[in-house]
């Protein structure tokens, strides 16, 4: 059995679609895919709502891909590598929307530990969709607990 830090990279996590589809269909609030699968999961999810005005929203948590190694080759400084890293992140946000017709918003976790967990909290509560990009898990782990992250997602689990 994998462990929940394992699963999670390249998740998604759905919540507040049974509202939107018909109620013959039971949605899970929860749905674990591997990020190669993510983007379709979506796609079919959205192809089974019932109502398609509606336009879902999804956060983007780019945390693991953020995460610098210390023993890089580059030489550029960790500032340069830091922005470099943080706006392709968005970059890849931005995609993620365009291809998918959703609007997303780039959550970077790791800024949200000093910030109050309302804030956060506010932000997640407005989202239909949580795309967890891969990287490194122990990072993403860590500032998931940190930021309050992990506590906030318990609310959707149905098991």
């Amino acid at each position: 059995m994998l462990r929940w830090a394992s699963v999670v990279l390249g998740a998604c996590v759905v919540k507040g679609l049974a509202r939107s589809f018909g109620s013959a269909t039971r949605i899970p609030r929860l749905i674990l895919a591997g990020s190669n699968q993510c983007i379709r999961h979506i796609q079919l999810l959205k192809s089974l709502s019932s109502s398609p005005l509606k336009r879902l929203r999804v956060a983007y948590i780019p945390t693991a891909y953020t995460f610098l190694e210390k023993d890089s080759k580059s030489t550029r400084s960790i500032g340069d590598r830091r922005r470099r890293r943080m706006a392709e992140a968005r970059k890849k946000g931005r995609i993620l929307g365009e291809v998918l017709d959703m609007e997303v918003e780039t959550v970077e976790l790791s800024k949200h530990i000093s910030v109050s967990r309302q804030r956060l909290s506010r932000l997640l509560g407005g989202v239909d969709i949580v795309y967890v990009d891969g990287g490194n898990t122990y990072y993403l782990l860590e500032c998931m607990r940190l930021s309050g992250f992990c506590e906030e997602i318990r609310g959707f689990m149905v098991y």
